[in-house]
């Protein structure tokens, strides 16, 4: 009977189980985490980027002035600690202004892509986004799902009819077959290199909704594809839909080709990506920015987020191959103070290059960094707005790692009951609140002390959970607007993922005890 009663657990399930290989996260944060959370998800550990957090906000930078990028610092004491935060804010071209385009949409078509209207998303998207390409522009379509095929060849928009064409494209676009995202990404640089223009802005959107699942190449093969014709100024974006989305492939394919990716999670959101925010995915403002923090003597680093970076003693430097039009950037390092720091010293120093898309160097002389004056009352508590919203992302961040890493204890134990019953509820190892404890003996009966610990981390998360929630509501309070409306729905959906299995492990717990009974 026991046997029986343990094939109805609900055995709590990650996203993680959705993905065949995951290396790391992932195209956007609070947007995805939304997403998943929504379907009863938890986001796995290994897919949640504290960068990604931060980098979600665009922390009120003002637009620079007479220059291409406008670089905003602040720096403030958290007890101990002090978090420094670099702002970035690209100039804001209008699009009739930028530079002509010379794009390839690569569109995945497989058979997923007919699952809650995806591919009626993009057919949406493009019809507006069509309106505004201009006379100059070239477009492309290249369509894929167990192959690759050109659906609409790059041409030039010069009149109605070329556009009306590419319209009747889009509309004939189908759902089937499987997933070969290299065989659709090769042929959308083919289109871009075949009309290639060093004044163009020469770039790949490919958007997907699954993983690569084509045996002749591998998901390397495609990440050095990207990184092959970024050395030939032919970039690459790249937009992920759904659940089953390969974000780390994305996210590595954006990285070695040199443009960007984010997570798309409904038809409102693609529409203002292919209306308003595109030029944010394909036009850049400046590129190879290279940024360096050299701290202060006694300062020591304990973190830092933003891009490919490396640290030689004191001095921190970062790289970012581009930043794109009207777009914002993050950098946060969070450094333990020594006692008594003294804040009339600077906390660090600021240099900066990146080149102007006419290839002027723009170069910074050592900007000095000061933490601000605080009462001795005080020094715990955060009053720079951008800053206590950047720490407040680290920490939300953390706690979902945190919170991810225990879910897969949770199931681990599931599994580990599941064991004990098979086996008369007999098992060599028991956990207390968290911890193993000395093996036990054979004639013992552990699936109790199993379940228990069960309950104890599904409680334990839920506790978790709910302080992150209050404090996150206490900084609402402080900024201005409503700043974590995302970020509280993914508390709310995880507690009540969490205490739906906790009260199926209870009634599972009550039926077993009252059969023994």
């Amino acid at each position: 009977m026991k046997r029986f009663i343990f094939t109805l657990i609900i055995v709590m399930i990650s996203a993680g189980s959705l993905y065949a290989a995951g290396k790391k996260e992932s195209t956007t944060s609070s947007d995805r985490a939304m997403y998943l959370s929504g379907q009863g998800y938890i986001t796995p550990a290994n897919e949640i980027e504290i960068d990604a957090y931060i980098s979600q906000e665009d922390y009120d930078y003002p637009l620079p002035i007479d220059t291409p990028v406008n670089f905003v610092v602040d720096a403030e004491q958290k007890g101990e600690l002090s978090y420094l935060q670099i702002g970035m804010k690209a100039q804001k071209t209008a699009f009739k202004d930028l530079p002509k385009f010379n794009i390839a949409f690569v569109i995945d078509c497989s058979g997923s892509m007919s699952a809650a209207n995806k591919l009626e998303w993009v057919k949406d998207s493009f019809e507006i986004f069509i309106e505004n390409v201009r006379p100059t522009d070239y477009v492309s379509l290249i369509v894929f799902s167990n192959d690759a095929s050109v659906c609409y060849p790059a041409t030039q928009m010069k009149t109605y009819i070329e556009k009306q064409s590419f319209k009747q494209k889009v509309l004939s676009m189908r759902a089937s077959g499987g997933t070969n995202i290299y065989d659709g990404l090769a042929a959308g640089y083919q289109e871009v290199i075949a009309n290639y223009d060093s004044s163009y802005n020469n770039r790949v959107i490919l958007l997907t909704d699954g993983e690569h699942n084509a045996r002749k190449k591998t998901k390397d093969d495609i990440v050095n594809l990207a990184a092959k014709y970024n050395k030939l100024d032919i970039n690459v974006s790249c937009i992920a839909l759904g659940t089953s989305a390969d974000v780390n492939l994305m996210n590595d394919i954006a990285q070695e080709g040199g443009g960007s990716s984010r997570f798309i999670s409904n038809h409102e959101k693609m529409v203002e990506t292919f209306s308003t925010e595109l030029d944010r995915l394909l036009v850049p403002a400046a590129r190879d920015l290279n940024i360096t923090l050299t701290l202060g003597d006694d300062i020591t680093l304990l973190e830092t987020w933003g891009y490919k970076n490396k640290t030689v003693g004191q001095t921190i430097s970062y790289e970012l191959e581009s930043i794109h039009n009207g777009d914002y950037e993050t950098i946060v390092t969070e450094l333990l103070l020594p006692k008594n720091y003294n804040n009339s010293r600077p906390l660090a120093w600021l240099t900066y290059d990146y080149k102007t898309m006419d290839n002027q160097i723009k170069k910074s002389t050592a900007i000095p960094i000061y933490l601000m004056e605080k009462a001795s009352d005080a020094s715990k508590t955060i009053m720079n707005s951008r800053i206590l919203k950047s720490e407040a992302y680290i920490r939300l961040a953390r706690l979902l790692i945190d919170i991810a890493n225990r879910a897969d204890n949770i199931s681990s134990l599931q599994r580990q009951y599941n064991n004990d019953i098979r086996n008369d509820g007999r098992n060599g190892t028991v956990y207390i609140n968290g911890d193993p404890v000395q093996s036990v003996s054979e004639q013992d009966n552990t699936s109790k002390a199993t379940m228990d610990e069960i309950i104890y981390q599904l409680n334990l998360c839920i506790q978790k959970l709910d302080d992150m929630r209050t404090d996150l509501m206490r900084i609402d309070d402080i900024l201005p607007g409503d700043q974590f409306v995302k970020d509280f729905q993914i508390l709310d959906n995880y507690k009540a993922t969490f205490e739906r299995n906790l009260n199926d492990m209870k009634s599972f717990s009550k039926k077993t005890e009252d059969l023994d009974f």
